[in-house]
């Protein structure tokens, strides 16, 4: 079953290079991603941002998109790259990224390292949570200290 996981993960991931920020602020588009969302989302799906001192969590396929906005609105653009993918067997995948983002009135890219561990239940993805560092979502894991 873990390669299965790692594979829905995967397929879930945008295509390299893909700017996030249209399809999550503009409506039409994020319609027609969501439906194809909601094919491999569990009912229960959660998301969560690690906060300075907490964790905000949403629900659901809108809470999805409320989380990336709030995750993008700094953002003018946001460019996201699979860097390594690490199966964590069982349920679990660990997904690092190596992000290039633009600030408004700016040309400028900046280097940005999150990571996403997603948790996969029933053939669907069940929690997705975003950490700010490929560190922090290791030593999350245990995989780091």
């Amino acid at each position: 079953m873990s390669q299965e996981n790692v594979d829905l993960v995967m397929r879930l991931q945008p295509p390299a290079g893909a700017d996030l920020a249209k399809p999550f602020r503009d409506d039409a588009t994020w319609a027609a991603a969501a439906a194809s969302f909601a094919l491999v989302v569990h009912p229960d799906f959660e998301c969560a941002r690690l906060q300075p001192g907490c964790w905000k969590t949403y629900t659901g396929i809108d809470g999805l998109r409320a989380c990336f906005l709030e995750s993008l609105s700094r953002w003018a653009s946001y460019r996201a790259d699979v860097a390594e993918t690490i199966d964590l067997g069982g349920e679990r995948v660990l997904v690092l990224y190596r992000d290039r983002c633009v600030l408004p009135n700016s040309t400028e890219e900046v280097d940005v390292n999150p990571a996403g561990l997603y948790t996969v239940r029933e053939g669907k993805l069940a929690r997705w949570e975003n950490y700010s560092s490929h560190a922090e979502a290791l030593k999350a894991v245990g995989l780091e200290e």
